[in-house]
């Protein structure tokens, strides 16, 4: 791997299947074979302890035996730290990590289990038995018990060996939930994973395979997310735990529909939501969780009834993520019956509600609610405002997060018909978008179709063609009408009569998150096929004052009528709204497309 090259030596590309040559391996077991007994055992119980150890440390795994740590640094084998974890106790660092891999690798695995444990019940009664090291103390009491080893290591004391299984999975499980608390998703799933691995009991088994469920939540991870709670369900429960335990999935799962490969059908958050409400009692977390479940999935047939109920029990319960969601689902209800002033008025009173939430997800998700809503409006400043703080948090979250966060922005341009600041946008999405590739969300077809709109209204169609391959070929399942609006406006500005007309013929996927271009594409669409019928079926109602859609709507009333009077007043609030692009456009719609 070594390149010679300018009078010099440089480390070249490491292959994937590069392994330590074994007479490197050899060399260093061989000057720790040449160091006297006590020495050498204790570099092995450094090695124990890991790549730092402390002097005591090393004490008390030799069982009180004094070794001499600067014939150790006399062989270049630790050095000394400056500080120390340990207040009032020597820190060493073994100084390479190839040296602590044999030295560890030195010791037999019945007595390496012995040394974990040890050294696990010296940290946990010591001053590293606190919560800030349960990482830490979670890695030496699950080495001390590993599964591959433990009949090796444990075989003739079944006592220990159960109390050492109780404090690792104790541990494991603290360390995951500070993970999570930490935003660390990956690592608490590991963490809660290894901890079903080593539980004996049936309950606390389901009880940490709900804490992996709601991680994957966290992570967007829908299949992973719903294996976990249903595992859960499956295990002895009561049915408070069950119900919870239903309401978490069928909440989780109405509120990160897009997290699937394969859009989740309805019916079974309906079903979910309908066994948590069974088992639920009344004035519950769960029966409100359940109850915006089916609000959010049903979402142009909520029943305001419904959403009363639900908001009724998160104001009795004083429970201000619950009054959040509740306002949520308000908002994206009046959304999907276009009540948009009145979505508008929802989504502020959510918003008010923020400084008392400290949760980074929830944020982002009240965030992400509010900007399309502001965007309606034609409050497009808001609309910047949410995306700025969406981004500020999402920076520290998951890659998930971050692709909503710059949605959010190319939404907004998409709607004003700003397309070279979305067109400029491109290298970034394909940033955040490249590092979400593992989770399935349709904001990663959706965002590269928009990329390629700005790039072919910009007049560059290679690269819009080639962004819009690459959005299509990222396209899960089931999401056609989530993706059509960029689809539609991209039609449009090609004159291509038959894709436009096809993707007329999908449900109308009115949701919040998309702001108004999924409304005003389609009513250009109507305008451009001469689809008067249409027209008048929907713009009527969308013609609301001082709205984002109203010109647009304004605009097909005025073809499908022959009324130059609606097409003046359309041309006045594109005008006001300053969305120039969209005004251009009058001409070429009413002409029709070839």
């Amino acid at each position: 791997m070594l390149e010679q090259g300018d009078g010099a030596w440089a480390l070249g590309e490491q292959q994937a299947d590069f392994t330590m040559p074994d007479t490197v391996n050899a060399v260093l077991a061989a000057r720790i074979d040449r160091l006297p007994p006590t020495e050498k055992a204790a570099l092995q119980a450094g090695a124990v302890v890991g790549r730092v150890f402390w002097t005591s440390s090393v004490v008390h795994l030799l069982t009180g035996e004094e070794p001499d740590f600067d014939l150790l640094e006399e062989r270049d084998l630790i050095r000394s730290n400056r500080g120390s974890m340990i207040a009032g106790d020597r820190e060493y660092a073994i100084k390479h990590a190839l040296t602590r891999e044999v030295a560890y690798a030195s010791i037999p695995k019945a007595r390496r289990g012995r040394l974990h444990a040890m050294l696990a019940d010296w940290l946990e009664t010591g001053a590293l038995g606190k919560d800030e090291h349960a990482s830490l103390l979670a890695y030496h009491y699950f080495e001390a018990v590993k599964p591959e080893d433990v009949d090796l290591v444990w075989a003739d004391d079944a006592a220990e060996l159960e109390r050492l299984r109780g404090r690792a999975v104790y541990w494991l499980r603290r360390a995951g939930e500070l993970a999570r608390g930490r935003h660390e998703m990956d690592e608490a799933v590991d963490l809660f994973t290894r901890a079903i691995e080593l539980c004996d009991g049936a309950l606390e088994r389901a009880r940490l395979w709900r804490q992996v469920g709601e991680v994957q939540a966290l992570r967007y991870d829908g299949e992973a997310m719903r294996a976990a709670l249903l595992e859960a369900i499956e295990g002895p429960l009561d049915d408070a735990e069950r119900a919870d335990t239903y309401a978490f999935l069928a909440f989780q799962s109405s509120l990160r529909s897009a997290m699937w490969p394969i859009r989740l059908s309805v019916h079974h958050i309906d079903e979910w939501a309908q066994k948590a409400l069974e088992l639920a009692g009344d004035g519950t977390e769960a029966k409100a969780r359940a109850l915006l479940a089916r609000v959010n999935a049903e979402q142009l047939g909520a029943s305001d009834d419904v959403l009363d109920e639900a908001a009724a029990l998160a104001e009795a319960l004083d429970s201000l993520e619950l009054r959040s969601y509740a306002f949520g689902a308000r908002s994206h209800a009046a959304f999907h019956k276009g009540r948009f002033q009145e979505a508008a008025t929802w989504s502020e009173r959510r918003l008010e509600l923020l400084p008392g939430i400290d949760d980074p997800d929830q944020l982002c998700e009240a965030y992400e609610s509010g900007a399309p809503v502001a965007a309606v409006i034609g409050r497009f400043g808001e609309t910047r405002r949410l995306a700025g703080l969406h981004w500020d948090l999402s920076r520290r979250l998951s890659a998930h997060h971050r692709v909503y966060a710059v949605s959010l922005e190319l939404e907004l341009a998409d709607a004003l018909g700003d397309w070279s600041a979305l067109a400029a946008q491109t290298e970034r999405v394909w940033s955040v978008v490249s590092a979400n590739l593992a989770t399935p969300c349709v904001r990663n077809p959706r965002d590269l179709l928009l990329c390629g709109l700005a790039h072919l209204c910009l007049g560059d169609e290679s690269r819009a063609a080639e962004l819009e391959r690459d959005g299509s070929r990222l396209a899960g399942e089931g999401y056609d009408a989530a993706l059509s609006g960029p689809r539609l406006r991209i039609a449009l500005q090609r004159g291509d009569h038959r894709a436009a007309a096809s993707l007329l013929d999908l449900p109308v996927h009115r949701t919040l998150v998309w702001g108004p271009a999924v409304f005003s594409a389609r009513l250009d669409a109507f305008v451009a096929l001469g689809r008067h019928d249409l027209i008048e079926s929907e713009a009527p109602t969308l013609a609301q004052a001082g709205t984002s859609i109203e010109p647009f709507a304004l605009r097909a009333l005025g073809a499908a009528r022959g009324d130059d009077e609606l097409l003046a007043r359309a041309d006045e609030r594109f005008a006001a709204l300053d969305l120039d692009w969209h005004r251009s456009q009058t001409e070429r719609l009413l002409a029709g497309i070839g």
